[in-house]
């Protein structure tokens, strides 16, 4: 109950300083853009990280190498609009499941885009929302414990290095289980 009384005050100091405040990425209410923070997530039986970063205008880094066609924006180096996450598996976890250590799942939610479903098609009655910079805020907040600890703007390594690959067996992994799970988890803290 605590949790979910601390996510309406978040979404309502959002709403808040959206109003009264003029929008510049200074803004002390809103959360960052343009920087990776994480957090430890539990999925089936496999121990997660998670790294998530927001952008309304697009993230270059030219450490990038890995990042999958479907989250560009022009090129490898660069990521489009929206939240970006990242999974890798959990160095302090046990790997028993699915994702092994040389392996990530990505995503981009692209700002303003409906997302889609886990094989890259419209799923009906599945997990459907569109991105936006006030679910990114609602969010950030319901895990501002973790996520305050933990920003950078290096971006994961698992983007950045050559002895990842990208992981894209969904019959094992469903983004919509995942983004219940954190989601719920956020609310349950």
């Amino acid at each position: 109950m605590k949790k979910l009384t601390a996510l309406f005050a978040a979404l309502f100091l959002t709403m808040i300083g959206g109003t009264f405040i003029s929008c510049s990425e200074d803004d002390e209410l809103l959360a960052p853009k343009n920087t990776w923070v994480k957090k430890n997530f539990q999925y089936d039986d496999t121990d997660l990280t998670c790294y998530f970063m927001f952008t309304t205008s697009g993230y270059t880094n030219s450490s990038l190498k890995n990042v999958p066609e479907s989250s560009q924006n022009g090129s490898t180096t660069s990521i489009k609009s929206g939240l970006t996450v990242v999974v890798v598996p959990s160095s302090s976890g046990t790997i028993t499941g699915f994702l092994t250590k040389d392996k990530f799942i990505c995503k981009t939610f692209g700002l303003g885009e409906n997302s889609i479903g886990d094989n890259g098609e419209e799923e009906s009655g599945g997990l459907s929302f569109t991105m936006s910079e006030t679910k990114w805020n609602v969010f950030y907040y319901a895990n501002i414990t973790d996520f305050l600890n933990s920003q950078s703007k290096t971006p994961p390594e698992a983007l950045t290095k050559s002895s990842y690959s990208e992981f894209t067996d969904f019959t094992q992994f469903s983004w919509q289980k995942a983004l219940r799970n954190w989601l719920l988890n956020a609310l349950e803290d």
